[in-house]
Parts: structure tokens; sequence; C-alpha cells
């Protein structure tokens, strides 16, 4: 199974969609043979280097 992810927005000030999608990586996504993680992943993205914590946390969380 292949999975397609899209536009999620990711931020601090919204914990639900946060909750949401840890939940789907600890569930459903472990089942798939790849994910792909297509637009707007974080609300705003500045690129590898200038990640904050809460976007390392997620990060974390994708290796996992």
């Amino acid at each position: 199974m292949i999975l397609l992810i899209s536009d999620l927005h990711l931020e601090e000030k919204r914990p639900d969609i946060t909750r949401a999608f840890l939940l789907f990586l600890a569930t459903r996504a472990r089942q798939a043979e790849a994910l792909y993680i297509l637009g707007d992943f974080f609300e705003v993205w500045i690129g590898d280097d200038g990640m904050d914590a809460f976007q390392r946390s997620i990060a974390q969380s994708l290796r996992q």
C-alpha cells in the first residue's frame, strides 16, 4: 500500500491536526510501503537548517 498526504500545514497553533497526523503515523502509515508527502507540510518552512523544536519533533516521528 502506498499512501499520499498533502497540504497538512502543521503548526503548533493547531494541535488537533498534529494529533491526528501523529495517530496516522502510529497506525495506518506503519502498514504502508511508502508515504509520499505532497504540498505544504508545515505552515511555515524555511529549510532544513531553520527547523524549530516543533518541526524537529514531527521529523522524529516520521523517522520512526
